[in-house]
């Protein structure tokens, strides 16, 4: 949350509720959005016959984290040998383009 637990008190009252409900959902959630509580449960395990079970999707590929990744690759081979990386990274930003037409239509 970031903010010291003494200023809470100077926060309104449904400022707090929403906040501390916040951090029971937070708390609750795993990487993939999924409930722990649910998905700890022996009930969901993959190899047992149970009410539920999680199914995996993907392989996905985040177009930003990949443009970003070959960038840096990039940039370390036209880089010489020994250049210091400390504190880099690399941005992207979102650029409208027009679509080409597909040749087959």
């Amino acid at each position: 949350m970031g903010v010291p637990v003494s200023q809470l008190a100077t926060w309104p009252p449904a400022d707090v509720a929403l906040a501390l409900a916040e951090l029971a959902i937070e708390a609750d959630t795993g990487r993939y959005g999924e409930s722990l509580a649910e998905a700890t449960d022996p009930r969901a395990d993959p190899n047992a016959y149970g009410p539920y079970r999680y199914v995996p999707e993907g392989p996905f590929t985040n177009q930003a984290e990949r443009t970003a990744k070959l960038a840096e690759e990039q940039w370390r081979k036209d880089m010489p040998e020994g250049t210091s990386t400390a504190g880099l990274f690399w941005t992207v930003r979102k650029v409208e383009q027009t679509p080409l037409s597909d040749p087959a239509s």
